[in-house]
């Protein structure tokens, strides 16, 4: 018969024991550690924490006045963060929006670049759709957008060039006038076109941001272009898919699809400081 080592039993039982206690206090410990990180806290307590991705929201346009041909699209971003710390219960949500312009090189269906236009925080730039954030034409080497108002910046670098404030600068007569709202401004054969609180209706030639009445032509009406028409049928919609990023640098054959009708993509992903792109097929 066996013997048994009854002593060894126990003292391989004991350090088994203590192990296990060991472990458990190391485990506890590592979860308060955790829970005292306000930082940590945060990303526990969030599921969407950080940059949502990229959608398009209004028609894109196509131009070349800028002396390159290019393709500008507008989108919108959501992007969560946090405030406070200490405690769970000091751990404060809070959202932005993102309003991004984008240049699209035509020749070579890569992005050029991309410029934030504005961030909204705490819902502030929702307003009644996203939609409202879109691109309204081009006259001659500035492009026109209705940012929750008119804003005018260069299409060959995207910086800002004119808005509201610099219009009613520009414009006495038409100060503390403007309406902000989508259907007051809007743009036409003549370029820019206001609306006023008193009805009237007035176009602004981007050339010097001066305003005259609506039907009175821009200095350089041949540079007027307007943005791609909005699809009213399957039929009319086409897309068209553009290689971003280098194949030897990256796993995946990386596409962004953009519906040139409408400009709408979901491919677009700026979680990172350089330009990531969702997988077509991860979409």
């Amino acid at each position: 018969m066996p013997v048994v080592d009854l002593a060894n039993a126990d003292r391989s039982t004991s350090h088994m024991r203590r192990a296990i206690v060991l472990a458990a206090l190391l485990v506890g410990a590592i979860v308060m550690l955790l829970f005292a990180n306000a930082s940590t806290i945060r990303i526990l307590l969030s599921g969407n924490h950080g940059l949502r991705i990229a959608q398009f929201q209004s028609a894109p346009l196509h131009t070349a006045s800028a002396g390159a041909d290019r393709v500008y699209l507008v989108s919108t971003q959501s992007d969560t963060r946090w405030a406070g710390g200490g405690s769970r219960a000091n751990a404060i949500r809070i959202p932005f929006l993102h309003v991004d312009l984008w240049a699209i090189d035509s020749t070579t269906s890569t992005v050029a670049w991309r410029r934030r236009l504005r961030t909204y925080r705490n819902g502030e730039g929702t307003g009644p759709s996203l939609d409202a954030y879109r691109i309204l034409g081009a006259d001659g080497e500035t492009l026109w957008l209705d940012i929750r108002g008119p804003l005018g910046v260069s299409l060959a670098d995207g910086h800002v060039v004119a808005d509201a404030a610099r219009i009613e600068a520009r414009n006495p007569r038409l100060a503390g006038k403007l309406v902000l709202d989508r259907g007051y401004v809007a743009f036409g054969r003549n370029g820019l076109q206001l609306t006023l609180d008193d009805a009237s209706q007035w176009r602004i030639d981007a050339a010097d941001l001066v305003a005259e009445p609506r039907d009175v032509p821009v200095s350089r009406p041949a540079t007027i272009i307007m943005p791609a028409k909005t699809g009213t049928s399957a039929s009319q919609f086409q897309t068209r898919a553009l290689e971003m990023g280098n194949r030897g640098e990256h796993a995946h054959d990386m596409l962004v699809h953009i519906d040139v009708a409408t400009g709408r993509s979901d491919a677009l992903d700026l979680s990172s400081a350089s330009l990531a792109v969702v997988p077509a097929g991860e979409r």
